[in-house]
Order: C-alpha cells, then structure tokens, then sequence
C-alpha cells in the first residue's frame, strides 16, 4: 500500500511538473504573440502612412509631369522641321562663302 501510494504520488508529482512546464510555455507564447499583434499593429499604421505619402507624391509628379508638358506644348518659341531646315541651309551657305565656295 505504501509503495501504491508513493506511486502515485511520484505520477501526481510527474504530472504537475509537466503541467506547470506547459502553463509556463503557454504564458511564454501568450506574451509573444502580445508583442507581435502589438508590432503588427504598429506596422499597419505605418504602412498606412506611408501609403498616403506615396499617393501625395504621386499626385504632385503627376501634376509637375503634366505641367511641364502643358508649358513645353504652348511654347511659342517651338521651332518647325522647315525653319531648321533653312537656317542650316543658310549656315552651310554662311561657312562656304568664308571658305570661298559660293
């Protein structure tokens, strides 16, 4: 009866050491997976953030993109083919005549 009974009490003794090894783990885990929901989060607004800046910065380049191309469009000074085409002829009719070609 007293080897029975001290049986058991080294299976109870068993059991509770797994047991408290188990909650300790369990608590171990709980605190983690706190801390990463935490950081999670935190990552999530940043992210957040960090997307309307990006939005923000598209929009302005859109705008400074499409601007420039407005602006460079209603240039008055926009030279046509011809007029390149005859200020070369003239340039060539320039350096031939200081050459003695004409």
């Amino acid at each position: 009866a007293l080897a029975l009974s001290r049986d058991e009490s080294d299976l109870a003794r068993f059991a509770t050491r797994e047991f408290l090894a188990f909650r300790r783990e369990h608590e171990r885990t709980q605190h983690e997976l706190a801390a990463v929901v935490e950081e999670r989060s935190t990552l999530e607004e940043e992210i957040s953030a960090d997307r309307a800046s990006l939005e923000e910065m598209r929009a302005r380049a859109d705008a400074s993109a499409a601007r420039h191309v407005r602006e460079t469009e209603a240039r008055p000074d926009s030279v046509a083919e011809a007029d390149i085409e005859l200020e070369l002829m003239r340039r060539r009719g320039a350096s031939e005549a200081a050459h003695g070609r004409a």
